[in-house]
């Protein structure tokens, strides 16, 4: 399925449109599809563009950390914890999160959501999200974002 919606995306950019959006959803298809060459190609071309962009910065440290690229994730984290992001809603926080997730790193990881969160950063799909997928079944992570009320 992974592998389709690869394909539909990239046959989607070539129509035109706003591309930054479908580029993003192709590196969303391509980490699923597990073609992290690919999404690491993507993500530091998306980068280039804005190298200010926490979205940016952590898709870059997401793939290098998920293709076991240890230096180059610990220098999206050091990035994103430098990173003046103060109307971003939680987003470094998150990608941070995500990224230390990857790295093996559960309690911080954990630690970094939270403070995504206390910052605005939406739960409503974390619990599914592919870059907190090491996070699952992690006691802490599932009592943080277990649905309340």
């Amino acid at each position: 399925m992974a592998r389709r919606a690869v394909e539909w995306w990239r046959a989607s950019l070539a129509t035109g449109g706003d591309a930054t959006r479908k580029e993003e959803a192709l590196l969303g298809a391509l980490l699923h599809a597990e073609e992290l060459p690919e999404a690491a190609e993507l993500a530091a071309r998306l980068l280039a563009r804005d190298e200010t962009s926490p979205r940016w910065i952590g898709y870059s440290g997401l793939v290098a950390a998920r293709r076991g690229r240890r230096e180059d994730a610990e220098r999206a984290l050091a990035e994103l914890g430098r990173l003046q992001a103060p109307y971003a809603a939680g987003e470094r926080e998150f990608w941070r999160a995500a990224i230390t997730a990857w790295l093996g790193r559960s309690d911080e990881a954990t630690r970094l959501l939270r403070q995504a969160f206390g910052a605005g950063y939406s739960q409503a799909d974390v619990r599914c999200h592919l870059p907190l997928e090491p996070l699952r079944g992690y006691p802490p992570f599932e009592e943080l974002t277990r649905p309340r009320g």
